[in-house]
């Protein structure tokens, strides 16, 4: 597909999407979700091997389908599984219990669907900044389908900020009159942030690897509980024992965030092989430069951007490896895979450049 086709395909869709959006009232919700996007893809540019098409698809995942498939599983729970009583007076259980499990663990399903299938890269190939922004990507999507379906409802930002840019998107302060605030991370950084932790999964021992996604994932449930149904608790309750937890959570996300860029950028400077310096030095040979003739330039810098990542990829399968010893078969299959596939992408990008 040609980027001139590729281009024309991205410019419906975002039509479309900030049409519906501006209809209906939420057009600042789309603009702070393509703010802090742009954000963290820069914060994450020196280490990032997941491709920008595959954000994009996860965002679509997020908007269209997790979504729509959300609200489907919570109407067919409330109407057939459970007992009348509880769906229809029972606002309390679908607001504290079933919406915060539900939403939480079905947006983080399309990151570990990525990771287990071992037909994708992205086990081996994909470090935890990657499987961050496919949570993000998945979170936002979410996020702006729950922006449309609710209405634009105005909530004070939490969590550090810096000249107004939130450092944490999507932050949400719950204050009941009485009750200690309470602080939800939201569905794109929430999202992201249990997807960091499945990430760090690949540089952790076994009987430790899936602790940190565990941890962060029944925090995401319950500071989600505790901001949807904070008006249902009585004031003394327990449960406002752990408001302190929930108004943490943005001051853990971002550092954790930051950490694991700096981690990965160490890590992949380590024992570099040759091939990767090969492929490395050849990029920089054919840098596209400057914009000279329009939809040429954008095409070359597309292809030099695609090969990037590839050597990024490459990059983690080399970490992978050096963990994972037993999985030289895998790795192998993918870097075999990777490899035509930075050929192609050199071979177009020299005769583009003349290189």
């Amino acid at each position: 597909m040609s980027l001139k086709t590729r281009l024309i395909y991205l410019a419906i869709w975002a039509v479309v999407v900030v049409a519906v959006h501006l209809l209906l009232g939420v057009g600042p919700a789309l603009g702070r979700a393509l703010l802090i996007v742009t954000l963290y893809l820069l914060l994450t540019w020196a280490v990032r091997a997941v491709p920008l098409s595959s954000l994009f698809l996860l965002f679509f995942l997020g908007l269209l389908v997790v979504s729509h498939v959300t609200v489907l599983l919570q109407f067919l729970i409330k109407g057939i599984f459970l007992p009348p009583s509880w769906s229809n007076e029972g606002r309390f259980l679908d607001n504290v219990f079933l919406a915060p499990i539900s939403e939480e663990i079905l947006k983080l399903l399309p990151v570990v669907l990525l990771l287990i299938w071992r037909k994708t890269r992205v086990r081996t190939a994909f470090g935890a900044t990657d499987l961050m922004l496919c949570g993000l990507a998945v979170g936002v999507g979410f996020h702006l389908f729950e922006d449309v379906l609710v209405g634009p409802i105005e909530v004070p930002t939490a969590g550090p900020s810096l000249g107004g840019l939130p450092l944490v998107p999507g932050v949400e302060r719950q204050v009941v009159r009485g009750r200690p605030d309470v602080v939800f991370i939201g569905h794109a950084a929430g999202t992201a942030f249990t997807g960091l932790a499945l990430g760090w999964s690949r540089y952790l021992k076994k009987r430790w690897r899936y602790v940190p996604v565990s941890v962060a994932l029944v925090w995401m449930m319950w500071c989600h509980a505790m901001y949807n149904g904070s008006d249902f608790f009585p004031r003394g309750s327990w449960v406002f024992v752990t408001a302190p937890l929930t108004r943490l959570t943005p001051w853990v996300f971002l550092p954790a965030v930051v950490a694991t860029v700096v981690f990965e950028w160490i890590r992949l400077r380590q024992g570099v092989t040759s091939v990767e310096q090969g492929y490395k030095q050849r990029l920089r040979q054919v840098l596209p430069g400057r914009p000279k003739d329009g939809l040429m330039w954008l095409d070359r810098w597309w292809h030099w951007l695609l090969c990037r990542d590839l050597v990024r990829q490459l990059g983690y399968a080399r970490l992978w490896l050096r963990a994972q010893p037993d999985d030289r078969e895998t790795v192998k299959t993918h870097v075999l895979g990777i490899i035509p596939e930075l050929e192609e992408g050199l071979a177009r990008l020299a005769s583009a450049t003349g290189a």
